[in-house]
């Protein structure tokens, strides 16, 4: 999968750090963690449909064992015209259930840049570093740690908001540009960017959620495992009274399409999500 994970140039320059064991990702995947244990900082690049086949090998030899692998999981998310099979929609849920991993989603390339650098000399342990097929450097997080941002530049950051958007990865464009659409109902919503979902420093969340009651949260992926149900948990335990509401791919059979067909399809696209946070304000006469 050289080619398709954009390796063709690094393996012709650096043959001695190259390997393609073909398609075998629990090869691939215990080989890293092996080459890890050595000492060394290997980089798995795998599709993310296909990093399910590696489940197994994720946790027990790389998670379990705490190794510095770090995990290029392409095509993070809705993949245009390649097929049911191709679909990213599941990685979450598998990353979110291991122990001691950090998993990253970056939503720029430059961001994404940083993060190779960050994580490979930075950090320690297993690290996912998850991101799509195309994505560009509109709202690009500070420098590391990576809390979590508050996109006040493109809409109001105000406490006074009706509601707040939390998304990561491609789809805090759309969220954004969903505040843009809300506001011309006279809808006020903060969007707050997530760019590590393993380690979310719920205290500081909290904070730039404020006074807020309803919270949307946009996800590029399915229901089982997402980071909605992750923070809908932390805030049920915390005895927080947030309505909580998940807008993403529940458990649908995604067809072959482009992105933006795709997007629009489910409703993640910038129009879908304003109105589903409008139809939700409507039928639960909340304030906003």
């Amino acid at each position: 999968m050289k080619s398709g994970t954009g390796l063709d140039n690094f393996a012709r320059l650096h043959t001695q750090n190259f390997f393609d064991v073909g398609i075998a990702e629990g090869h691939a995947v215990t080989m890293a963690g092996g080459l890890a244990k050595q000492g060394m900082i290997p980089f798995c690049a795998v599709y993310s449909t296909f990093i399910q086949r590696a489940y197994d090998m994720i946790f027990h030899d790389v998670c379990l064992q705490n190794l510095h692998v770090i995990f290029a999981i392409d095509r993070a998310g809705l993949v245009s015209d390649d097929g049911q099979t191709h679909q990213g929609i599941f990685d979450v849920g598998i990353f979110l259930q291991m122990p001691n991993i950090t998993v990253f989603c970056p939503s720029g390339i430059s961001e994404m840049e940083q993060m190779i650098k960050y994580t490979a000399y930075e950090l320690k342990g297993p690290v996912a570093i998850r991101y799509p097929r195309g994505c560009n450097d509109r709202y690009v997080s500070k420098d590391p740690p990576y809390l979590p941002m508050l996109l006040d530049d493109a809409i109001d950051g105000s406490k006074n908001a009706d509601a707040v958007i939390i998304s990561y990865g491609r789809m805090v464009e759309n969220a954004a540009d969903a505040a843009v659409l809300l506001k011309k109902r006279d809808i006020t919503a903060k969007v707050i960017k997530l760019t590590n979902i393993s380690g979310i420093p719920y205290d500081y969340l909290i904070e730039l959620i404020g006074d807020v009651n309803s919270v949307f949260i946009v996800e590029e992926c399915v229901s089982g495992g997402c980071v909605a149900s992750k923070i809908a948990l932390e805030f049920s335990e915390r005895n927080l009274k947030h309505k909580i509401v998940a807008i993403n791919l529940g458990y649908s059979i995604i067809p072959s399409a482009s992105v933006e067909e795709l997007t629009k399809m489910f409703s993640l696209d910038a129009q879908g999500i304003a109105h589903k946070i409008h139809s939700s304000s409507v039928e639960t006469s909340l304030p906003i």
